[in-house]
């Protein structure tokens, strides 16, 4: 049976994603052999702040934006040897079975306009070595390998 694609929009999270978003950032840690730590009043607050850091998006349903199909975390990054300021996707996930339907692309997307209006250089990912699919979702969304690091990325962002 073929999946329909789900309606989403991507925004910044507010307290309505809270408990949905929590989870998925615990799936990230757990993918990662990490144990998280952070709670879900911990997360309510770090949303609640006008300046968030990190910049957080949601891809969240259009039907019931509680529900989380995806997110992104980015955070300001600088190589300062180079007078270059980076925006880093420090995570990115997209729910197993709401995969496949472009909500990663749109998330990469949103963090790359991101990026151009906080006036980066760069936008940069990173994976672990074994992860060969994220490395390829990456390549094919325009990033290309850092120099000397196959499993770092960068994205050119234009002036």
């Amino acid at each position: 049976t073929g999946q329909t694609m789900p309606k989403f929009k991507i925004s910044t999270p507010t307290h309505t994603h809270v408990p949905a978003l929590l989870e998925q950032i615990h799936a990230l840690a757990q993918h990662h052999n990490d144990v998280p730590r952070i709670s879900q009043h911990k997360l309510a607050g770090l949303i609640a702040q006008d300046e968030i850091n990190p910049h957080i998006l949601v891809a969240c349903s259009q039907k019931d934006p509680a529900q989380v199909f995806g997110y992104c975390a980015i955070v300001p990054l600088i190589r300062l040897q180079f007078c270059e300021k980076l925006m880093d996707i420090h995570h990115l996930f997209v729910s197993p079975e709401q995969r496949g339907f472009g909500i990663g692309h749109e998330l990469i997307t949103s963090a790359f306009d991101h990026a151009i209006n906080n006036h980066a250089q760069h936008l940069t990912v990173g994976t672990t070595e074994g992860n060969l699919k994220a490395q390829g979702f990456y390549l094919s969304q325009g990033f290309m390998r850092m120099h000397n690091n196959q499993t770092r990325f960068s994205k050119p962002v234009p002036a």
